[in-house]
């Protein structure tokens, strides 16, 4: 579990990295990116997901495991 949430921490660094790249360049919210720095950053946050949803399983399995040693 805590590999996972290393996993996790090391991919929000790297989504707030790509994220910071993105320039207002209107000053009204008008962002503008690259392709690759869109996709980079879509690739972390799926990414990202996959791990959430891996550590929510593994957070499950501990839960039944607790209530069938109940």
């Amino acid at each position: 579990m805590k590999e996972l949430r290393a996993a996790l921490e090391t991919k929000f660094a790297q989504i707030e990295q790509v994220s910071n790249r993105f320039k207002d360049e209107t000053g009204k919210g008008h962002f503008v990116i690259s392709t690759g720095w869109h996709k980079s950053y879509t690739a972390a946050i799926s990414e990202a997901e996959l791990i959430k949803a891996a550590i929510i399983t593994e957070e499950k399995a501990a839960g039944l495991h607790e209530f069938l040693n109940a």
